[in-house]
C-alpha cells in the first residue's frame, strides 16, 4: 500500500479493492473511498446494506445477486461523517446517473457488440483534429430528425459521419462526461461524475452510454479516430457533491485557512497528486478507452495536474492512445511548456500551441511585425530550437509533434471574426496551420467560416452563437472543400512526421526582401519540395522568387482551390495577393 500524509491522518491506497460497481462469483459488490466517514451504507432501491471497512478509507458490501439483475436499479450512498452528520450521496464511480445526479446513480450494463475491429489508430503525426461539441454540430444539420438533434444519435447520420470522413480529420468532442448543466453552461467543464456520460445527449434518456458506444463504432467503421475533451483539473462546486461529502480535504487542494485553492478559476482543485486521487483519474480513462474505445483525450488546464500524474498517464495507457494537454491554467500552474524539454521529454504527452494561434492571428490581420514573424517561423517548424537559435519562449518541444497547432478552438473569437468574414485570410490562416509541424486541430466549423458574431466567451450560448450552420453557400462549399483536400494532401506527404527537429536540410525560410506580413518556406526531403507563399499584408502585392525550375500550383487562396495534381504551372517569380496562401510542389 502506497502511504500519503494529509491533514494530520494517514492515507492509504488499498490496491487490491476495485471500487464502483463489479460482478464477482458472490454477486455484486459495491465500494467507495470514504477516508473521512465513520458509517457508509447503500441504500438501493427501498433495501438497505451496511457497508463494511475493507481498506483504510474503504466500504465495500455485497449485494447477492448478479450486476445484470441490477440493471438500471438505482442506488445511493448515505455516509456518516465522525460528527455523526449523514449526508445522502451519489457514487463517484457511477457510469450512469439520474436526474438527480448529486444523490443518486444507477447500475449500468456497459457490454456492447462491437463491429469496429479493423480499426488501427493512426499514428498521431497522421492525425488532423476537428474539435466539436455534439449538440452545436447537429442542432441545424437539415438532414437529420428533430428528435436524432444535439444527440450522439444524431452525430451518426450518415450526413455528418460522411462530412468528417470527408474533412479527412479525426473528431474531438468537448465534455461527455456527467457535469453540473448551472455552473458548467453548455458546454460541460464543471463536472461531477468521472465514469458516467451526460444523459443530455442521449436520444433515449438513460442510455447516453450505449449511443455514444454507437457513435464511436460508427466513425470507427469509416477510419474516423474520436477524442474526448476531459476535466480533471476541477469539478463542479457545492457542499453535497460527493468529493467534499467523502474527504474535502482529501480530493481537493486547500489553503492553509482550509477554503479551496483556485487555479482554475472555477472554484476548486482537484488534488491529483493524493493517490486515490490520481486512482481515479487513471480508472476513468481506462473505462473510456477499454469500455467505448476512445482513441485519445484532451486535458482542459491540465497544468494543474501533478507531473507524476501525468507521467502515470503516459504510463497507464495503451501507447497508441494520444495524450494533448492545455498547458496552462487560469493560475498557480504545476508546470509549463518547458516541461516537454525537460520532465515530459520521453513521453508522448502533446499541448495546445497558443504561440502558433497567437502569432498567426497577428500575420493573417495584417498585424505582424519582424518579432510575430519570428514567432510564427518558430510556431510553424514545431517550436524546437533551431540549430543557432538562442532558447526563448517560442522554443518549448523537443520534437514537433509535442505541439498541437491551432488557430480557432471554443474559446476566444471564431477565427471568421478574427479576418472580418473574409474567406481568403480565412484560408491563408488554415494554409499555414496544415504546412506546419505537430498535429494540426481545426476549430469547429473553421472550413465553414463559423462566426460567434464576434463574441469570445460562448460557454453559456445554447443557442445559433454556438450551432453550427450547415447552409451551404459557394463560397463555403469552395472553401470546405479546399481544406479536405489540402488535409489530404498533407497527409500524403513525407514533411510531417515530426519526430526529430526540422534542420536546414528539411526547410529553408523565405523572408529575404519581404515585409514582415509576408513569409515563404520550402520544405525538402526524399527527393520532394513543398513551397508555402503566405502574404498577410492589409493591402499591398507581394512578389517572390522561386528556385530554378517549373512548380505546380496546388493550392491557391485567390481561387480557395487545391488540386494534389496541379491546378496551374509556375516559375521564376510569384506574385502573391494581399491576404492569400498559395503551395507549390514538385
Amino acid at each position: 500500500m502506497t502511504v500519503l500524509l494529509s491533514s494530520g491522518l494517514a492515507r492509504a491506497e488499498p490496491r487490491s479493492t476495485e471500487l464502483g460497481v463489479r460482478s464477482d462469483a458472490k454477486g455484486t459488490r459495491f465500494s467507495v473511498f470514504a477516508p473521512k466517514a465513520s458509517q457508509v451504507e447503500l441504500l438501493l432501491g427501498k433495501r438497505r446494506f451496511p457497508m463494511v471497512l475493507r481498506g483504510r478509507g474503504v466500504f465495500e458490501t455485497l449485494v447477492p445477486v448478479g450486476k445484470t439483475a441490477l440493471e438500471d436499479q438505482r442506488y445511493s450512498y448515505r455516509v456518516t461523517d465522525k460528527n455523526k452528520r449523514a449526508c445522502l450521496i451519489s457514487d463517484p464511480y457511477a457510469e450512469a446517473t439520474t436526474a438527480d445526479e448529486r444523490t443518486t446513480s444507477r447500475v449500468a450494463n456497459l457490454t456492447y457488440n462491437w463491429n469496429d475491429r479493423g480499426f488501427r489508430r493512426p499514428p498521431a503525426h497522421r492525425l488532423v483534429i476537428s474539435e466539436l461539441h455534439v449538440k452545436d454540430v447537429t442542432q441545424l444539420a437539415p438532414d437529420i430528425p428533430v428528435s436524432d438533434r444535439g444527440t450522439f444519435v444524431g452525430m451518426t447520420h450518415r450526413s455528418v459521419v460522411d462530412y468528417y470522413k470527408s474533412l479527412g480529420t479525426a473528431i474531438q468532442l468537448l465534455p461527455l462526461q456527467s457535469y453540473d448543466s448551472k455552473q458548467g453552461g453548455h458546454w460541460g467543464y464543471m463536472p461531477e461524475h468521472y465514469f458516467a456520460l451526460k444523459e443530455r445527449y442521449a436520444k433515449v434518456q438513460g442510455r447516453a452510454h450505449r449511443e455514444l458506444m454507437g457513435l464511436v463504432d460508427r466513425y470507427h467503421q469509416e477510419g474516423i479516430p474520436v477524442l474526448m475533451d476531459v476535466v480533471y483539473n476541477h469539478t463542479a462546486n457545492g457542499e453535497d457533491l460527493h468529493f467534499r461529502v467523502l474527504g474535502h480535504d482529501y480530493f481537493y487542494r486547500l489553503k492553509g485557512d482550509g477554503t479551496d485553492r483556485n487555479g482554475a478559476g472555477c472554484g476548486n482543485e482537484l488534488a491529483t497528486e493524493r493517490p486515490m486521487v490520481r486512482r481515479l483519474l487513471l480508472d476513468s480513462l481506462k473505462h473510456f478507452v477499454e469500455k467505448f474505445h476512445i482513441d485519445g483525450f484532451r486535458f482542459d488546464l491540465a497544468a494543474l495536474l501533478d507531473m507524476d500524474t501525468m507521467r502515470a498517464i503516459d504510463r497507464t495507457l495503451p501507447k497508441d492512445v494520444y495524450l494533448i494537454a492545455e498547458p496552462w491554467a487560469a493560475s498557480r500552474a504545476l508546470w509549463s511548456k518547458k516541461d516537454l524539454i525537460h520532465k515530459l521529454k520521453s513521453t508522448r504527452w502533446m499541448v495546445w500551441n497558443d504561440t502558433f494561434r497567437q502569432s498567426v492571428r497577428s500575420f493573417v490581420t495584417g498585424a505582424s511585425d519582424g518579432e510575430t514573424r519570428n514567432k510564427l517561423i518558430a510556431s510553424i517548424a514545431g517550436n524546437t530550437r533551431p540549430s543557432g537559435w538562442r532558447v526563448s519562449d517560442t522554443h518549448f518541444t523537443a520534437r514537433p509533434n509535442q505541439s498541437v497547432p491551432y488557430v480557432d478552438s471554443h474559446d476566444e473569437q471564431a477565427l471568421a471574426d478574427v479576418v472580418g468574414g473574409n474567406a481568403q485570410r480565412q484560408f491563408l490562416a488554415t494554409v499555414l496551420l496544415l504546412t506546419s509541424q505537430g498535429v494540426p486541430m481545426l476549430g469547429q466549423g473553421q472550413e465553414l467560416m463559423r462566426s460567434k458574431a464576434g463574441r469570445r466567451d460562448t460557454y453559456k450560448d445554447d443557442n445559433p452563437t454556438n450551432w453550427l450552420d450547415w447552409t451551404m453557400t459557394e463560397q463555403k462549399r469552395r472553401l470546405s472543400q479546399a481544406v479536405g483536400q489540402l488535409v489530404a494532401l498533407r497527409k500524403s506527404l513525407p514533411f510531417f512526421d515530426g519526430s526529430e527537429p526540422l534542420t536546414d536540410r528539411d526547410i529553408t525560410w523565405i523572408r529575404d526582401g519581404l515585409p514582415d506580413q509576408a513569409l515563404g518556406y520550402h520544405y525538402h526531403q526524399a527527393g520532394q519540395e513543398l513551397i508555402v507563399l503566405a502574404n498577410g499584408h492589409k493591402s499591398d502585392n507581394v512578389t517572390v522568387p522561386l528556385p530554378s525550375g517549373n512548380w505546380k500550383v496546388v493550392a491557391d487562396g485567390e481561387l480557395l482551390a487545391v488540386d494534389a495534381n496541379g491546378l496551374r504551372t509556375a516559375s521564376k517569380d510569384y506574385r502573391l495577393a494581399p491576404g492569400c496562401a498559395v503551395v507549390l510542389s514538385r
